[in-house]
C-alpha cells in the first residue's frame, strides 16, 4: 500500500508498480489524498496486475476490500473524512 504525494506519485505509480509486479506481489494499492481516491491492483494467473478497482470517495463511496488479506476492506468516505 502506497500513500501517494505530489512529489513521489509518478515513481509509485510507475517504477515500484513494475517492480511488485515482476516480484509476484499479490495487491499493490495505490491511496491518493489529494484525489480522495484508493485504487488496487490485484496479480493475475498470469503474473501480471489487472486493470484496478478504483474507489473515489466523490463519485463512489462503496468499499474497497482485499482479496490477500481477508476481512481488510477500505471506506473511502471514512477515509477521507474531515477530522
Amino acid at each position: 500500500m502506497e500513500i501517494l504525494s505530489p512529489r513521489s506519485s509518478k515513481k509509485d505509480l510507475n517504477d515500484k508498480f513494475r517492480l511488485y509486479e515482476r516480484h509476484g506481489v499479490r495487491e499493490y494499492w495505490a491511496i491518493d489524498p489529494g484525489n480522495k481516491a484508493i485504487q488496487a491492483w490485484r496479480l493475475r494467473p498470469d503474473g501480471s496486475y489487472d486493470s484496478g478497482e478504483l474507489r473515489d470517495m466523490l463519485r463512489d463511496d462503496s468499499l474497497i476490500s482485499s482479496s490477500a488479506l481477508e476481512g481488510f476492506d477500505i471506506d473511502p468516505k471514512e477515509l477521507f473524512a474531515e477530522p
